[in-house]
């Protein structure tokens, strides 16, 4: 008897607070969502502690607006998007939108940034995120590509968004991830715990000790790079044509890595060796094929009519303002987001 009273009153939770009649299923995607996580960064000697506070809503976007209809940008790129190192309010989309507000103009700037995701998931985002998310209909689409297309596989089809294998084979399995309340409850703990994994700070790179160069390990960079370049370019057109399906229009911004630094005029890279396709390249190597990457983004949004925002080439951020080799702290994320409020704001 007892029994039966639980199994009726789990069909009943699942049929009220389940998703087995909506078109919503946010749950099978690998996005924290509904999460707060609060941790503790260390200071400088003498300066206190200071908190990062990391939210996404119900939807898996970071940051505030009134409803989905009414977001002005939508940001989708990797974890220089995301940006899971800095506290809310202090991401270059909330530069943006604070920047636009000292100008007397209120644009709601949101971030899908998702950790990991390449050019390959952003297209993804069009079909099996962004069409969950109720009324959305975002003005611009800013797509911060470029940085984990260097290293991209062809094969990882969705990225760190969806475990594709699962649903191949097992599809009963992932029919109960997308629907389940319970399973949703879970997935919701398991996301803060991730997330509040990934939002630990880590020591930041100490430039003091970095030994510089002004040589590359290679001069193969055209063909080494060739079919990753082709593919990417299919891919910027494919994501361009995304985002105008949704009535959106496409930015596409490219972006650099600390990894190198021109001084007058001259290029000079971090000496330690590391792997690009099973090949050793210095930072001199990645700025050389970083050049060619984001070369290729200019020439598709030429081709295909997109708005392209030359970040890497025309904005100077120096080894303070990164936190690392790919991820900038609070004064570089400031930096891009007066930039890039600099440059939107002529249409606006």
């Amino acid at each position: 008897m007892s029994s039966g009273l639980l199994l009726l009153g789990v069909v009943i939770l699942e049929l009220v607070f389940g998703n087995w009649f909506s078109p919503i299923k946010l749950n099978r995607l690998h996005i924290p969502r509904s999460i707060r996580v609060v941790t503790t960064e260390k200071a400088g000697a003498g300066a206190p502690p200071r908190e990062i506070i990391y939210t996404r809503d119900r939807y898996g976007f970071r940051g505030s607006y009134p409803s989905p209809s009414r977001i002005d940008i939508l940001t989708i790129g990797g974890s220089t998007t995301d940006q899971r190192n800095l506290t809310d309010g202090e991401t270059w989309q909330d530069v943006i939108r604070d920047c636009f507000r000292a100008a007397g103009k209120e644009v709601c700037v949101v971030n899908a940034g998702v950790n990991g995701q390449s050019s390959v998931g952003m297209i993804k985002d069009f079909e099996w995120w962004f069409p969950s998310v109720p009324g959305l209909k975002p003005k611009r689409v800013l797509a911060y590509v470029g940085g984990n297309d260097f290293l991209v596989e062809n094969a990882r089809e969705y990225d760190e968004m969806l475990d594709v294998t699962e649903r191949t084979r097992h599809p009963i399995r992932c029919r109960i991830k997308e629907c389940s309340a319970f399973y949703g409850f879970y997935a919701t703990l398991a996301g803060m715990w991730r997330a509040g994994m990934r939002v630990i700070p880590k020591p930041p790179v100490d430039w003091a000790k970095i030994e510089w160069t002004g040589q590359p390990l290679r001069e193969d960079h055209e063909e080494l790079m060739r079919d990753n370049l082709a593919a990417y370019a299919e891919r910027l057109r494919l994501l361009a044509g995304k985002i105008r399906e949704i009535g959106a229009e496409p930015i596409f911004v490219t972006q650099s890595f600390s990894r190198y630094r021109v001084e007058n005029g001259k290029v000079l890279g971090d000496t330690t060796p590391w792997l690009y396709a099973g090949h050793k390249i210095n930072g001199v190597d990645q700025f050389r094929m970083m050049q060619l990457l984001n070369g290729t983004t200019l020439r598709v949004g030429r081709d295909v009519g997109v708005r392209t925002i030359d970040l890497a080439g025309e904005l100077q951020i120096s080894t303070d303002g990164f936190l690392d080799y790919s991820h900038t702290n609070s004064a570089g994320s400031r930096k891009i987001g007066q930039y890039l409020q600099a440059k939107l704001a002529e249409s606006f």
